[in-house]
């Protein structure tokens, strides 16, 4: 309730970017991802310091990336490194980054070997017999 306040009053960009960030890390806490979201990128939009952009921009990605969403988080950790983040935050990202690309290539490899096991059928029964049917998926 308080930071929630504290962003009705307040016109400073870095104590406003504060109360968002706490609001999103509750909300987090929460397992209120899209809320999470909203506050946290509410809090890239005020003028704060490099580190705390590329710290943002982290809990966005972990926002992200518990969703499955992994494109967007992936753009999120990339984002982290364009703002001089801390050691700390940096390592993180890079590992989340690894996580989170390895995520996507399972994602293709799965797609690829579905495409593989559904090959198009030949139909008998309607149309020409050897006809291939379209599938879908």
């Amino acid at each position: 309730r308080l930071f929630r306040e504290v962003l009705a009053s307040s016109n400073d960009g870095s104590i406003r970017s504060q109360a968002n960030l706490e609001l999103g890390l509750y909300a987090f806490e929460e397992k209120n991802y899209q809320e999470a979201i909203s506050h946290l990128e509410d809090a890239l939009k005020e003028d704060i310091s490099d580190e705390d952009r590329s710290r943002l921009h982290y809990n966005l990605g972990e926002s992200y990336y518990i969703q499955k969403k992994y494109k967007e988080a992936l753009k999120q950790y990339e984002e982290v490194e364009k703002y001089q983040p801390s050691v700390a935050t940096d390592y993180q990202s890079r590992l989340k980054r690894a996580k989170t690309l390895a995520q996507l290539e399972r994602i293709e490899d799965d797609y690829n070997r579905a495409g593989q096991t559904f090959q198009p059928r030949y139909c008998t029964s309607r149309g020409k017999p050897g006809t291939p049917l379209r599938v879908y998926f």
